[in-house]
């Protein structure tokens, strides 16, 4: 979880590696605060519209897996 979470926040990684960061958070069901606030963030990043929205639908996969 802390590698998947330093891509996701390396403005050096491309969006391809970041939207793999994601998917492995999702895929192994990581749903704690600091997964949360930075999907968050990258959720509402209108420069990078598709990663955004990526973002966004992990948020909303993990929200309902954890109700």
């Amino acid at each position: 979880v802390p590698v998947a979470l330093e891509a996701l926040n390396d403005p050096a990684r491309s969006n391809t590696d970041k939207k793999c960061a994601i998917w492995a958070l999702v895929r192994i069901g990581v749903a704690d605060p600091g997964v949360i606030q930075n999907l968050q963030a990258i959720s509402t990043n209108a420069d990078r519209a598709d990663l955004a929205k990526y973002a966004q639908d992990a948020l909303q996969y993990l929200q309902a897996k954890v109700r």
